[in-house]
């Protein structure tokens, strides 16, 4: 369960390696663009109507009805709601000739409905990293992600922890580059886990690009510079502590939501996504502090998205 609970964090592995095929749109200021157009970095511009992976992001999910499949403690918390609404946003700070320093930032904000409760789990997070260019071949990057949770009370804990991870991108041409690298995980609450990172990326002609960078695997169709079709998967989820008497109750969510969406330009860099799937492979498990252990499968159920984001032109 500690990859589902950590999947929506582990996406800043992908925007750090996305990060490896920097662009001009990324920077803030006239002396930082010119320093990037003066650096080794490698620009594969204009081969593809897809648009690069937003530098920035606000979003809001919504799961209207997960039900657990097996037995629950009490049968109206057999079926719950969960939103996560979730905003994000990175930029270079400082570029060299062959290294660039990126800083980025998320806020999350979790709400889980049952009948008769509600839980509420808000957590910030902040990344820094380093990537290079020490030939035309070869990028590399590595972060450091650390995410804490934020207005707690006394009842309801959200867990923190850490994410560590490096990588290298190696451009075999213009329109295929694969990806490697190791990320650890290391939540407050779970054992540390340590995770191999392989990916890929293609793109076939002007319109279509296929990505397989975990947690977002998605095939996209653009056909203008303008719209984006995608079909693809996301793993997103919760992770949260309740004290109960003095005995602490772990409670973790794990989502996978596979679904289609679409994305159009609403000016300059900033984008409206509307998006719609189902939530499968899905899990919500309990522990406690005294041996206690509650773990069911989650019925398919649909969700529905709205996001802006700000991709560089």
């Amino acid at each position: 369960m500690i990859i589902s609970r950590n999947g929506k964090r582990i996406k800043f592995l992908v925007f750090v390696l996305w990060l490896l095929q920097p662009v001009p749109g990324l920077a803030v200021g006239e002396q930082l663009i010119e320093a990037i157009m003066r650096s080794d970095f490698v620009f594969d511009k204009n081969i593809s109507n897809v648009p690069f992976f937003p530098l920035g992001y606000l979003q809001l999910t919504n799961n209207p009805d997960l039900s657990l499949q097996e037995d629950c403690f009490v049968d109206q918390d057999c079926d719950f709601s969960y939103t996560n609404l979730s905003q994000g946003f990175g930029l270079p700070v400082w570029v060299g000739q062959e290294d660039m320093v990126i800083l980025a930032e998320t806020l999350e904000s979790d709400r889980l409905e049952f009948e008769n409760q509600s839980v509420s789990i808000n957590t910030a997070g902040v990344m820094a990293a380093w990537v290079s260019q020490p030939d035309p071949k070869w990028q590399t990057g590595a972060f450091v992600y650390y995410y804490d949770g934020f207005d707690v009370d006394r009842v309801v804990k959200p867990t923190g922890g850490t994410i560590i991870g490096g990588g290298a991108r190696y451009r075999h041409d213009a329109t295929l580059h694969s990806y490697w690298g190791l990320v650890r995980l290391d939540d407050k609450n779970s054992n540390a886990l340590t995770l191999p990172y392989v990916g890929f990326d293609w793109f076939i002609g002007k319109t279509i690009s296929v990505s397989g960078l975990l947690p977002w695997p998605a095939v996209s169709y653009s056909p203008d510079r303008d719209t984006i079709y995608r079909f693809g998967a996301s793993v997103s989820g919760s992770n949260f502590q309740v004290d109960q008497e003095g005995e602490l109750i772990n409670t973790n969510l794990g989502l996978v939501d596979l679904g289609v969406a679409y994305e159009k330009r609403l000016s300059g860099m900033f984008w409206l996504q509307l998006g719609a799937g189902y939530a499968g492979f899905s899990r919500l498990a309990i522990t406690s502090d005294n041996d206690f252990e509650f773990d069911s499968n989650l019925e398919q159920s649909p969700f529905i998205r709205i996001a802006i984001n700000l991709r560089p032109e």
